[in-house]
């Protein structure tokens, strides 16, 4: 065989057929960070993780806004619901002391001024300039969309119950043990009323925190799968791996060249 044929042998090998990207990095114009930035695979993880994030976040929102209502609410029917306690010792003590003539106006003076008290808190109390314990029409107040259940609180009107309760002391001259009793009766009645409303919210409350704190259990586990996710780099993963692969088949093709130069020189010398 002629000299020229390994010559030729040679270049069909040759090293420099290799992309110059590959073997040398400084040539390249993206480097190593480009790659991990551009990965779209971590791109589709990000973006994936910012919208969960964003859905619980967004759910989170709503439950504390929902809690706060339920809070709010249930702190003005425990007010409400003391002052109709007031009424009945107020009633109870007329009674134990038998001097109805006597007691009757302040028991009957009391009775305004706490009823007066259960409607002012009514009256007051708010959210976002909505009517929480005074509303007739039972208007809604918030809708609370979240990623596991949905609620809806209403306005609720307690002021009917001292309305009511008004109404049926109003003929009631408190003379009498019968119509003390009447009296006690019918606040009972009113107390029983306030505690449906109080427990209704408590039960809503109760469910809301639950969901809550299911939600930011939610948003903990995320942010540690987030945290172990970017621990694993894929852009160096890829190159890394890229560069082992480039290494190994160029210390191939090398040896393979080596190998072939040494066989047809060993012909010539024959």
């Amino acid at each position: 065989m002629d000299v020229n044929d390994v010559s030729t042998i040679s270049n069909s090998v040759n090293l420099n057929n290799i992309p110059s990207q590959y073997t040398e990095k400084s040539k390249y114009t993206n480097s190593v960070e480009d790659i991990e930035t551009k990965d779209p695979l971590k791109l589709t993880i990000t973006e994936i993780y910012n919208k969960q994030r964003d859905e619980l976040s967004h759910s989170l929102q709503n439950l504390n806004e929902g809690i706060a209502i339920s809070q709010i609410s249930l702190k003005a029917l425990e007010s409400q619901q003391e002052n109709l306690k007031n009424i009945e010792k107020a009633l109870i003590q007329l009674e134990v002391t038998g001097d109805y003539e006597e007691n009757r106006v302040d028991t009957a003076n009391e009775i305004s001024n706490q009823l007066n008290e259960y409607n002012q808190t009514a009256d007051t109390t708010t959210f976002q300039k909505k009517y929480l314990l005074n509303d007739q029409y039972a208007d809604e107040v918030l809708n609370i969309v979240t990623n596991k259940e949905n609620y809806q609180i209403k306005g609720i009107n307690t002021k009917d119950i001292s309305k009511e309760l008004f109404e049926s002391l109003q003929s009631n001259t408190l003379s009498s043990d019968k119509e003390i009793d009447d009296a006690i009766s019918n606040v009972n009645k009113a107390i029983d009323k306030n505690i449906l409303f109080t427990n209704s919210y408590e039960d809503l409350q109760g469910s809301m925190k639950q969901n809550a704190r299911g939600t930011l259990n939610e948003q903990l586990n995320l942010l540690k799968e987030n945290s172990n996710l970017k621990d694993s780099n894929f852009g160096s993963n890829i190159s890394d791996f890229s560069k082992s692969n480039i290494s190994v088949n160029l210390g191939h093709l090398a040896a393979s060249q080596a190998h072939i130069i040494q066989e047809q020189s060993s012909k010539l010398l024959v």
